[in-house]
């Protein structure tokens, strides 16, 4: 057989560049093949039959952690949309089987290491019942491109979710309701969505973008930045919410009102090697807080409160916040803020630089540890005034009833120190307990004792009494508003019950003048009742003060006159008992003019 002429030339092998082409073609059309019969297997898995609908139970139970059970899968679709409808999701607690001791089902085996199992078992559902209700969902509605879904592009057509119930603990320290999330196409695109959380209804719209797609149908987009509205009870967020891919979420707070308090600033979501860290740094005012966390794959969160500076004038509105802040958490159904069982929260708070009318007042450092049914503020430390901070708290839940206990030291505080007049100083000690049904009642509940001890120095009356001297001027006759005021001993016990600090035994006594004090202050209400007694030795010096009265509620007190100056022998000076104190917390020097007071003669 003759293959070749003479004039002809046998094909040269395929070496080099052309070899690698061929092979590379071979493997496209592999691949193509093997691409096209995947999508075809896709395309025809679609449906709405009894398998896949196992399948998304067995899926949805793996990924919560939680027995999965759906009443109608409407149709779950890959090719050429992603598209899955059902209703009636319920999610519930495991309870493990009780197998019977008899019967084929109940032969069990055993391996090398001496653990019994049972054959035949693929499922959570073959090991577990469905106990109580954790979560349910009325109906689901989504479609997405496959294509969308396969580069993970934020595209879809469709998104509806109706109905959904988490009971309290679940996935979250409150009970969550949503009653509907789609979209709004109305007027500008957006996703929107209203239920309740803890009691307290919230509602949040999202802007998205759209299009049309080559088929002519209406496609939505989530863009990177998308402004964001929402609101859950007294409090409203406005801002900006950048979801860029390869970056960490970012939300721009444009505004944050939370009841007359307004805040701005960043909240930065993000993950990496050690887990899942949040960022925000918040202001309102000239006040400014940092905060830095960070959640571990064992679910333990840790991290640091910064605010740079903190300057009085902002501590009325901030405390107005703080309780609009704590009505949401606290009120309505279930008002837990600790749950039965949660992971443990560890924050060092850092309070920089304190001011007083733009004056540097001090610094605070405290750590916050909250766990399972606990809080612990403890390792308080830092300088109020001139005076050297320290103290513990504890709230704890117990069954259902609450529990306070807290312990706090001043030493060393000047009173006035933002004023620059005083050189006299005094401690102050605390311990209080509480034990209420709930948190609100906590305050109203307090009982304990708190006691002050002044060191001698100079005082200026219109700083050391009410709205600037006013209470001076009542008491005395004289111009001597601004002369210093000669404080020799100084002391007060205020018995604390039910909320109520009431002057045991107090007296200051200073030049030419001694001051008894008699009367009770409600800390919750801010109530005021005290009246200031003067005893004076001269007689003549009797005639030209008066006792003064000052009642109201704080900062808004009445003050009238009373009766004249008392003789000095008329002084009721009985020993404070300080038996709550811890021994050594209270320590005069040998010196001190308030030994004598005190029971305690000088050496």
């Amino acid at each position: 057989m003759i293959l070749f002429f003479d004039d002809e030339k046998p094909l040269a092998p395929l070496t080099g560049a052309r070899k690698h082409i061929r092979r590379f073609i071979k493997v496209l059309i592999v691949l193509a093949v093997l691409l096209g019969i995947s999508l075809w297997v896709l395309k025809s898995l679609g449906g709405n039959s009894h398998a896949l609908k196992l399948g998304m139970q067995d899926y949805l139970t793996d990924a919560t952690g939680y027995i999965a059970q759906v009443d109608s899968l409407q149709d779950m679709s890959f090719f050429p949309m992603s598209h899955l409808a059902f209703d009636g999701l319920s999610l519930h607690e495991m309870i493990e089987k009780q197998r019977p001791a008899t019967g084929a089902e109940a032969v069990k085996t055993e391996d090398e290491s001496g653990v019994q199992a049972f054959p035949h078992q693929k499922t959570a559902a073959d090991f577990f019942d469905a106990g109580a209700e954790v979560a349910s969902l009325r109906h689901a509605n989504v479609t997405m491109s496959f294509w969308d879904v396969f580069f993970s592009r934020r595209r879809f057509y469709d998104l509806e979710v109706q109905g959904l119930r988490v009971v309290e603990g679940a996935w979250g320290l409150r009970a969550l309701t949503l009653e509907s999330l789609s979209i709004n196409d109305e007027d500008t695109p957006v996703i929107a969505g209203t239920g309740a959380y803890g009691g307290h209804p919230f509602s949040l719209r999202v802007d998205i973008q759209k299009d049309v797609d080559a088929a002519g149908r209406k496609r939505y987009k989530m863009p990177d930045k998308a402004g964001i509205e929402a609101r859950w009870g007294d409090l409203d967020i406005v801002g900006v919410l950048d979801s860029s891919p390869g970056k960490d979420v970012h939300l721009k707070i444009e505004r944050l009102s939370l009841g007359k308090q307004n805040f701005s600033g960043d909240i930065v979501w993000g993950g990496g090697f050690k887990g899942d860290t949040l960022s925000a740094a918040l202001g309102a005012g000239d006040a400014r807080f940092v905060l830095e966390l960070l959640t571990t794959k064992d679910n333990r969160t840790s991290g640091t409160l910064e605010v740079p500076v903190l300057d009085t004038a902002s501590l009325p509105s901030l405390g107005a916040a703080y309780n609009d802040a704590m009505r949401l958490l606290l009120s309505g159904p279930g008002s837990a803020i600790f749950p039965h069982k949660g992971p443990p929260v560890d924050l060092t708070v850092k309070i920089a630089d304190i001011r007083h009318q733009g004056k540097a007042l001090g610094h605070l450092t405290a750590r916050i540890a909250a766990g399972e049914r606990v809080l612990d503020i403890d390792h308080i430390s830092g300088l109020l005034a001139g005076g050297a901070l320290g103290g513990d708290i504890r709230i704890e839940r117990r069954e259902e009833q609450w529990h306070l206990a807290a312990q706090g030291k001043l030493r060393g505080w000047d009173y006035a120190v933002h004023e620059g007049k005083t050189s006299a100083q005094f401690d102050v000690h605390a311990d209080l307990e509480a034990l209420a049904p709930s948190w609100s009642e906590l305050l109203p509940a307090l009982s304990g004792e708190m006691i002050v001890v002044a060191e001698p120095g100079e005082w200026v009356a219109a700083d050391m009494l009410y709205k600037s001297g006013e209470a001076w001027k009542a008491l005395r006759k004289g111009d001597e508003t601004t002369a210093p005021w000669l404080l020799s001993c100084g002391f007060a016990d205020l018995a604390v019950e039910s909320g109520k600090a009431i002057v045991q035994r107090a007296l200051f006594a200073g030049r030419g003048m001694t001051l008894g004090a008699e009367g009770a202050w409600d800390m919750k209400s801010g109530r005021v009742d005290v009246t200031l007694t003067p005893y004076m030795e001269d007689e003549s010096a009797r005639t030209a003060v008066f006792a003064v009265t000052m009642r109201g509620v704080y900062p808004d007190l009445k003050i009238s006159r009373g009766q004249g100056g008392r003789r000095l022998s008329d002084l009721p000076v009985p020993a404070p008992d300080f038996s709550r104190i811890k021994p050594g917390d209270i320590a005069l020097p040998p010196q001190h003019p308030c030994r004598s007071y005190l029971g305690e003669p000088q050496p």
